[in-house]
Parts: structure tokens; sequence; C-alpha cells
């Protein structure tokens, strides 16, 4: 059994689109999930991000998705998401606008589960933890107890769009009023007659796998179909369905021809393209959201300047806490030791002429014109 299991998690990243191959038309993902694992302290923010990867998509188990920045710059959302995701949280930062990603932690097993009844039925139960996993980490945002409540998003990628869609239809009317946005990217349920539905080819290419199936009754072929509901119409205000020209897994009778492309793992498989970040659902996201949270004031980090000496080039830097260029930093009062400068950027630098011990006062001031004191001590020995 756990040498079975292992060969299953090492599986080449299969999608959906393998059980498209065998399975008719049915479906791109689903999930098993995991207890929830500790993520970000709650704090305040103007927007927090729920999102779900896809099939197969980077972590997988054994790895949590909370690995830090330098090991998932994804932050568990997966690869088709990520630069959407980052250049989304990169032009809000620069609004001055506070942003926490909570990733949905569940396994997002291959598809390849779908080829055995057993499979399906493990797919079929997975997609239902995860649901359930999501909705803990909406409830513990719902019920934070911030003078402003943050804007809520919520992302899903194939597999991921299953867990998104399915969670949001158990959500009370009053809990779905609290969130922003839904963003989601290759949609098995993708209806091209939605008014919410984007990209692809129009009408004419048709529906997802799952619709399909939803659609001719034939549901008891794909109990994941049985646990999975498509995206709310209470919902489609606040929702952009992006399909990919001819992915077969959101339009499978217009991409049909690339089923064989995307079972081989071609990178041009349509339905990997998300990856590149499509311009028009971003600038969507943004349309979305505005800043809520009273701004923070500045400050700079308390440290201990290094050591100078007389004759010996000196070098060090203040350092912003909690805010994003631009910045001014600048001494409001005392001075620094003979022979040494600061510039706006908070950097030290030259070579001391005596030896002396100066105390000085430096004013960060952001964009927003909110502003912050802190003194330091510089010492120079001879």
């Amino acid at each position: 059994m756990h040498r079975s299991a292992t060969k299953r998690r090492t599986r080449a990243k299969a999608i959906a689109i393998t059980a498209v191959l065998t399975l008719m038309a049915s479906l791109v993902s689903v999930a098993t999930a995991l207890p929830v694992s500790a993520g970000p302290t709650p704090t305040c923010r103007d927007v927090t991000i729920l999102g779900a990867r896809g099939s197969g998509e980077f972590p997988q188990p054994p790895m949590t998705v909370y690995l830090p920045p330098h090991e998932d710059p994804n932050i568990g959302l997966g690869g088709n998401l990520g630069k959407t995701l980052n250049e989304f949280k990169s032009d809000l930062s620069k609004k001055f606008m506070t942003v926490e990603v909570l990733p949905v932690d569940y396994p997002a097993d291959p598809a390849t589960e779908l080829l055995d009844s057993d499979g399906r039925q493990r797919y079929a139960d997975g997609v239902s933890k995860g649901v359930d996993n999501l909705l803990t980490q909406f409830h513990s945002v719902y019920n934070r107890t911030c003078p402003i409540k943050s804007q809520i998003v919520m992302m899903g990628y194939s597999q991921g769009s299953l867990v998104v869609t399915t969670a949001l239809s158990k959500l009370t009317p009053t809990e779905q009023k609290r969130v922003t946005a839904v963003l989601l990217y290759g949609d098995p349920y993708y209806r091209p007659r939605s008014s919410f539905a984007e990209g692809g080819v129009g009408v004419s290419g048709g529906n997802g796998v799952l619709q399909i199936a939803r659609d001719a009754a034939r549901l008891g072929l794909l109990p994941v179909a049985k646990v999975t509901k498509p995206l709310p119409n209470s919902l489609a205000d606040k929702a952009y369905d992006y399909c990919y020209p001819l992915d077969p897994i959101c339009q499978l009778p217009a991409g049909r021809d690339y089923v064989s492309r995307c079972f081989n793992f071609d990178p041009q498989c349509p339905h990997f393209l998300y990856a590149n970040g499509p311009v028009e659902p971003k600038e969507w996201l943004e349309s979305k959201i505005q800043k809520i949270q009273p701004d923070q004031p500045p400050s700079i980090y308390p440290f201990l300047l290094p050591l100078g000496h007389v004759g010996v080039a000196y070098s060090a830097r203040l350092q912003p806490n909690g805010i994003w260029p631009p910045f001014n930093l600048s001494i409001v009062a005392g001075s620094l030791p003979d022979g040494l400068t600061m510039d706006s950027n908070g950097v030290i630098q030259g070579v001391p002429l005596r030896a002396q011990e100066t105390v000085f006062t430096a004013r960060i001031t952001d964009a927003a014109g909110l502003q912050a004191d802190s003194q330091f001590v510089v010492t120079v020995s001879a």
C-alpha cells in the first residue's frame, strides 16, 4: 500500500485531461484535503486571498503549502495562478494596500486517480475535504474582529476551481456578500453563456468537461461530480471565469484537438498557459479592490549601528519597517560623526575623521506623508 501510494504521488503533473481521455470528457481536478495547517497570523488587511492550486501542482504532500517565499514564490497557489497572484499583490502594494494569502491546504493529487473506480471515489471524498478546508479558512477570516473587514478574494485553477465554486455554494447569502471577487482559471464547470464567462472561443466552443457530464446526466460515472457544484448565480456579478482559448478542460468541444498534447504534458497545451498571467483577469481583479484599512505610520527598525574607526571607510543603513518605496529618510536632530553622511534611502557612509560618539534623530516619511522619528547612536573609535 505504501509503495503504491508513493508511486501515485510521484507521477508527473497529471491533470484533468488524463481523465478526459479515459472517462469521456469528465474532469480535471479534485483533491484530498489535509487538516488545516497553521497559516499566517490573523491580522486586519485590506485584502485576503484564499486560493486553490490545480492537479499535481507544487507543493505536493508531504510538503506544506505554507512554505517560505524563497521556496515557493507562488505561496501555495501553484504555477498557473502564480503570475496573476504576484502581479496582483505587487500592484496593490504600490497603492499602499495590505495583502495576505491563505492557500487551501490539500494534496491536489494528479487526475490519474480517476483511472480506476477506487481512485474516482477517493477523488470524490477528497474534494469534499478540500471544500471543508477552504470553508474553515473562510470562516476564520469572516469571524475576525477587525474594525474594517478584509475584502475576500477567492482564486482557483482547474481542480482548485472545483474546490472554490463548491465552497461558495455552501456559504449563506450573508456570507456570500462578504466575498469581493472570484477568479477562476480552467474551470471544468465553465459555461460560455454565463454572464461571468470570459475568454474561450464563444458559445460554439462548448462547455467545460464537468458541465458536459452534468448536462448529460452521466454523473454516475463520476462520483466527484456528485459532490461538486458550479459557481452560484448569486455571485455572478463578482466572478471572472476565464477559459484560455482551446483549453479542453473548460471548452472540451473546441479544445478536443489539444487533448493529446495536454495528455503528453506539452507546455503549449492551452490548459497550462494560464501560467503566462493573462492581463485582463488581473485588471478585473484590481477594479474590484479598494483601500479600506487606515494607513499605519511607518517606522524604522531599532538596531545598533556598527562601530566605526577613524580613517576606515564606514557603511550602514537604516531599515524601514513595513512600508514600500518611495519613502524618505532624513536627520532632523543631532548629527553624524564628522566625515559621515546619510542619503534619503537611509544609507550612512564616509570615512570618520576623528574619534567621537554622536546621537541623531532620523525621520522616515512615506508616500502618504505619514512620519515617524527614531533615535540612533554612532560611535567612532580611534
